[in-house]
């Protein structure tokens, strides 16, 4: 069944020969920009909404909360329920019609704003900074050569996510109400490095950054993804940050109002999957692979990292309270050059013990090298994916084996991708300037990360503050229950936007609508609240 742990030559030629690119090359550059990546839970282009199913039983909810008649209860985007902020004038329907995630529209009659209501604020411009951390800013060519070049994204320079942001920006300010201001971005050069913090260190560059972003440039908000130690840095700036990369509830809840996430932190995202685990996984039978049948042995792979592991201890604590053995648990360093040795080492380590099912709370390349090592070792698990890190999107699916991931199921927080020029964030660009293209990829992590930041100043009103921002994020309810990124809502007590997510597997035989390729995920139609995933053997089809 399982052959001895492989060596770094075998397993080396398994990698060579998955791709013409030279993996271990790109691999390096690329920690580079992992942030981003750890934040390509919404990156990857998704569908416009999907229809809705207004029925709620005590399992299922689809779509929103909704009451047993199907009327959407609180929290399920009707207009007109979200309170008006002083200065501003309600106004009928969305704020932008045939947008899912709209706020509801508000007017402003004119006249004073209030002028400079806050660091970064007058009364004509709202100052946003982003940091240069010096590159490499062709992510899109990166994710291509990794991809054997099945997503075509070309060259992006510096001047191009300028010109991305500063063109988003522009549709921003044209769509959303500002109350007589207009963002305005202001870029910098970075002490920091994104990687080093990505990592639990770079704590003085990070607090060099904050500093210079509140004291020097003046700035209201920040629109980068900032791993945590930069996240809590602005906080202490007193400088707003929307991108913040899984830190903790806790984290979030010491610093509000200035850290609001348009990922969901780390802590919603144990409560999530070991809810799928707890009530679809842990008690039934393995459905694929070589143990089909068989009693599952759990094995969990995550992060080295003093951010993230509070909230492993937290998924700990979950299975605790069920009264449920905690799976064999394992962790990986992020390494800034050749094959991450731990992913390598745990698959081998893993195959040797029999485990029937990994858990990947990882970065996307991991599961690359262990479903290699995997097939070199002929051992045939479950893979179960978390729904982070892009592992959930068809193109990161296609790198990995296909004849082990052909066995891999797990839930997600996006819907269906749609081709790569067809997403609200291309529309937007293209709605501001036909001549030129957005940077490919990023471009949606742009656009999410500046519609959150526009949301709650949408809210907040004319008097614009940190505080009154916060207050408008609680305020808000979206348009359509439902849409491309999943529900979003941020009730007391939650900082992040997802609310929902779905149950998902991979067919290697669907054709994927980002990029014509095969190999694409797919699910039943339905989205669960996080907490009331059903009881019950997963509904997945996997392939034979």
């Amino acid at each position: 069944m399982t052959t001895p742990i492989l060596d770094e030559a075998a397993t080396n030629d398994v990698v060579r020969r998955r791709s013409e690119s030279r993996l271990l090359r790109g691999y390096g550059p690329l920690l580079g920009w992992i942030a981003v990546f750890l934040a390509m839970v919404v990156l990857a282009p998704t569908v416009a909404p999907e229809q809705v199913v207004t029925t709620r039983t005590n399992e299922i909810v689809r779509g929103g909360a909704v009451d047993e008649s199907g009327a959407p209860i609180e929290g399920g985007g009707t207009e007109g329920r979200a309170a008006v902020a002083p200065g501003a004038t309600s106004c009928p329907g969305p704020q932008i019609v045939g947008d899912p995630y709209s706020p509801a529209c508000r007017g402003f009659a004119g006249g004073d704003n209030g002028g400079t209501t806050a660091r970064g604020v007058t009364k004509d411009t709202i100052t946003v900074a982003w940091r240069d951390t010096g590159g490499p800013y062709d992510i899109g060519s990166t994710i291509g050569s990794l991809t054997g070049k099945r997503i075509n994204t070309g060259n992006a320079t510096r001047e191009d996510l300028i010109r991305t942001y500063e063109t988003l920006i522009e549709y921003m300010n044209r769509r959303f109400q500002f109350y007589g201001r207009k963002l305005k971005l202001s870029v910098y050069k970075a002490t920091g490095s994104a990687t080093d913090e990505l990592l639990g260190g770079g704590q003085s560059g990070a607090n060099a950054d904050a500093i210079k972003e509140a004291q020097q440039i003046g700035a209201f908000a920040d629109l980068g993804s900032q791993a945590p130690v930069f996240a809590n840095a602005l906080a202490q700036q007193k400088v707003i940050a929307t991108n913040p990369i899984y830190p903790t509830n806790a984290s979030y809840k010491n610093n509000y109002p200035y850290n609001f996430g348009l990922y969901p932190d780390c802590d919603k995202v144990a409560r999530f999957v070991s809810d799928f685990v707890l009530k679809q996984i842990i008690d039934y039978p393995v459905i694929a692979g070589e143990f089909k049948g068989q009693k599952r042995k759990l094995g969990l792979i995550y992060p080295e990292s003093p951010a993230y592991s509070p909230c492993a201890d937290h998924a700990r604590e979950i299975f605790k309270a069920a009264n449920k053995p905690f799976p064999e648990a394992r962790t990986y360093r992020l390494s800034l050059d050749g094959i991450p040795p731990d992913s390598r080492d745990i698959a081998a380590a893993f195959a040797n013990q029999g485990i029937t099912t990994v858990l990947l709370f990882t970065d996307p390349l991991v599961p690359y090298f262990m479903t290699a090592t995997a097939e070199q070792s002929d051992w045939h698990p479950e893979w179960i994916e978390a729904g982070v890190a892009f592992l959930d999107t068809d193109f990161a699916g296609q790198l990995y084996e296909p004849k082990q991931w052909k066995n891999a199921f797990g839930v997600s927080l996006l819907a269906d991708q749609l081709p790569s020029r067809s997403t609200h964030a291309y529309n937007a660009y293209r709605s501001i300037d036909s001549s030129t293209s957005p940077v490919d990829i990023a471009v949606e992590l742009m656009y999410y990360n500046l519609y959150m930041l526009s949301v709650g100043i949408h809210m907040a009103g004319p008097n614009l503050t940190p505080e009154t921002f916060g207050q408008g994020m609680r305020a808000y309810k979206s348009a359509a229950p439902v849409g491309p990124a999943g529900s979003w809502s941020f009730p007391e007590g939650e900082y992040t936007a997802p609310a929902d997510g779905r149950v998902v597997w991979w067919d290697p035989n669907k054709v994927s609508n980002y990029n014509g390729q095969r190999g694409a995920y797919r699910d039943d139609g339905r989205r669960f609240l996080i907490g009331e995933i059903p009881a019950g053997p997963p509904q997945v089809s996997l392939a034979p």
